[in-house]
């Protein structure tokens, strides 16, 4: 009966801690939230490059001519990326294609992924037939599984070897400006 008890107040105890902890979490989101403030269409310019530039696919000299390519699974990134394609870049929406790579196991939630990624990105289900299968890993330490799990999205913008040469440039001037001077 004592151990009981103490088992009981323990998680009282862990559920107080926890508590506190989201609290806190809380309020330090809502305070680096608003320490942003609104955004000049110049620093979404340099955000969408930064992005590229950290997650794009890059021409490589034994590939010339490659195409825009945007690969990740966040939806806010993905949200970003479209809006600074279409508005900042002023690319045509019919130039956009989409690629899901899902694994292997979510074959049944083919139709819901697609369904979210057109909630997402605001383009229709049929703009989404292009999947990948990735395959699984009998052991995973992967905690964005079950429903949470909506693959990986591509995007790729068609003939735009040229946007690909210049995100090189402003990217190499970006670094110049941060590192060089």
């Amino acid at each position: 009966r004592f151990t009981e008890v103490k088992r009981l107040s323990s998680l009282r105890g862990g559920q107080a801690k926890r508590k506190q902890r989201i609290e806190k979490q809380n309020s330090i989101i809502l305070k680096a939230k608003s320490e942003i403030g609104s955004l000049s269409r110049r620093e979404i310019f340099l955000i969408g490059i930064a992005l590229y530039w950290a997650e794009g696919s890059k021409e490589k000299e034994y590939k010339p001519g490659s195409p825009f390519e945007f690969s990740n699974m966040d939806s806010k990134i993905i949200q970003i990326i479209i809006f600074w394609l279409l508005k900042v870049c002023k690319i045509n929406k019919n130039m956009l294609i989409f690629n899901i790579f899902l694994h292997q196991t979510h074959k049944d939630r083919l139709e819901e992924v697609r369904v979210y990624w057109s909630k997402i990105t605001g383009f229709s289900v049929e703009s989404f037939s292009a999947v990948y299968w990735k395959t699984n890993k009998i052991k995973t330490n992967r905690k964005n599984t079950k429903e949470r799990y909506h693959g990986v999205l591509k995007i790729k913008v068609k003939t735009s070897s040229g946007l690909v040469r210049k995100l090189a440039g402003w990217s190499e001037g970006i670094f110049e400006k941060i590192i060089m001077s």
